[in-house]
């Protein structure tokens, strides 16, 4: 009993602290948004404010002008990157890990797609119609934004079950270097970008006049304040599976140990050592269950024996029922290992293409586990062979 009760206890222990984990992460996000006096409402009162102001302003002529109004709003994209870039952290850690991003945990598909259009309205203009391809920054990140809200929506909608893949995508997060790299040539982009649509919507307003001005400054306070309003909602929206998996732990659907690996996939993403670690555990205990059939298989074909020889119809119907359960077993292991083999062949060109020395010493670990798992699958089909082919020992 003493045992028992010391691991129950330490079971509730663990489940207390995943708990005061996502409590915490709750509290953070509301102390967050009363520091900052940023709310949804507090921003759609401010966009509301702003608009009817820009109403007493629809006869003048700077409304007509529609490159210099795209030109404003890519400009107030440029500098509102520019500060997301500043605040950008990384990621550090010596394991090889999966890329924390996945589509099934975009909360907010529809969301996102329409904040992939907010972007691409503006840029998509400028190209389209002025070739100012210096836009195409901009463009691509509400591209990105758009086609992600909409493959997860498809997913959302189709009932894909993202947990449920034995393998992730390849996709393996940067090193601390490359991230350093990526967020320095990102803001040197984001602040051309700024600088350059600033600087020719100022050559568009060659007369300028305090009310042009101020339209134009209405308006990209205004269009800041809607791309602001998105994020917040998004980012309000991005907290709620904390909610959902507190629910989850205190009706003990999922134990602590699950609870806890969603939380580290989310924010850091699965370690591939993890991935290949439990796949393999999985094919251990299928190997284990086809080994405890084989017994009651061996007994089920002696009794083939007492049919006549005569009756081959019959002895081979037998013999069929006797190894159906492992023929299956056989076939789903044979499936796994070629899935694994696929996945292999993914990894090794992911790695080609990323020149990452962790992840090719990850895959001579699990071509070494691969190997022996084929040849535990090719002896037991072998002597699956041998037994239909001498079920009486004959």
């Amino acid at each position: 009993m003493m045992p028992n009760s010391r691991a129950r206890e330490e079971r509730v222990a663990e489940k207390k602290e995943v708990l005061e984990y996502l409590r915490n992460q709750q509290k953070a996000a509301e102390i967050d948004a009363k520091v900052n006096g940023i709310n949804s409402w507090v921003l759609l009162g401010a966009m509301a404010l702003i608009a009817w102001h820009l109403l007493g302003t629809a006869e003048l002529l700077v409304w007509s002008d529609h490159e210099l109004l795209a030109r404003v709003l890519v400009a107030v994209q440029g500098a509102l990157f520019v500060v997301r870039a500043c605040g950008v952290r990384g990621q550090q850690g010596g394991s090889v890990r999966f890329t924390s991003w996945r589509l099934k945990d975009m909360d907010t598909p529809f969301l996102d797609i329409v904040h992939g259009l907010v972007l691409l309205g503006p840029t998509g203009f400028l190209i389209a119609l002025y070739k100012d391809y210096t836009a195409l920054l901009a463009g691509i990140v509400g591209l990105v934004f758009f086609l992600s809200g909409c493959a997860a929506l498809v997913r959302l909608i189709r009932g894909d079950d993202l947990d449920g893949e034995k393998f992730p995508e390849p996709s393996f997060g940067n090193s601390q270097r490359t991230n350093s790299f990526m967020s320095l040539f990102f803001m040197l982009g984001w602040i051309f970008l700024f600088i350059y649509q600033s600087r020719l919507a100022m050559n568009l307003l060659q007369e300028p006049q305090i009310e042009h001005v101020k339209v134009l400054a209405g308006v990209a306070v205004l269009y800041a304040l809607l791309l602001l309003a998105i994020q917040r909602r998004a980012f309000g929206e991005s907290i709620r599976w904390t909610y959902a998996l507190e629910t989850e732990l205190l009706l003990d659907n999922v134990t602590p140990d699950v609870a806890l690996r969603r939380i580290e996939h989310r924010a850091l993403g699965p370690r591939l050592q993890d991935v290949m670690d439990r796949f393999f555990d999985g094919l251990d205990r299928k190997f284990a269950a086809l080994e405890s059939l084989r017994d009651d298989c061996l007994k089920q074909l002696k009794e083939v024996s007492s049919v006549p020889k005569e009756y081959v119809a019959e002895r081979n119907a037998r013999i069929n029922a006797a190894t159906e359960r492992c023929d299956a077993a056989l076939a789903e292991l044979d499936s796994d290992c070629k899935e694994l083999s696929g996945y292999l062949g993914r990894l090794k060109v992911k790695n080609v293409m990323d020149m990452k020395s962790s992840i090719a010493t990850h895959i001579k670990g699990i071509e070494a586990r691969q190997s022996i798992a084929v040849q535990r699958l090719q002896e037991l089909r072998e002597w699956l062979k041998r037994s239909k082919r001498e079920p009486m020992g004959e």
